[in-house]
């Protein structure tokens, strides 16, 4: 533990989820980050779906999915650091 930090136990994202998140953080839409990751835009939607699910993420009338789950991966990524 670092400074009173609790370990990170948290979810842990593929290579491919972390680079979508990487691109739809910076507010590139599906179809450019399939476009640089060069991979087909329905292939970017079913990430997004598995990484939503990672978070606990649900898609309701209150939330953007997608603007949750960026905020969650700047999350996911400061507690990555802290641990290390």
């Amino acid at each position: 533990m670092k400074d009173n930090i609790p370990e990170y136990e948290g979810p842990t994202l593929t290579t491919l989820q972390r680079q979508v998140m990487v691109h739809v953080r910076q507010g590139y839409t599906n179809k450019k980050v399939a476009e640089i990751l060069g991979i087909n835009c329905s292939s970017v939607e079913q990430v997004l779906g598995r990484i939503y699910k990672v978070f606990g993420i649900e898609n309701t009338d209150d939330i953007n999915p997608r603007v949750t789950a960026v905020s969650y991966y700047q999350y996911y990524l400061w507690l990555r650091k802290e641990k290390s």
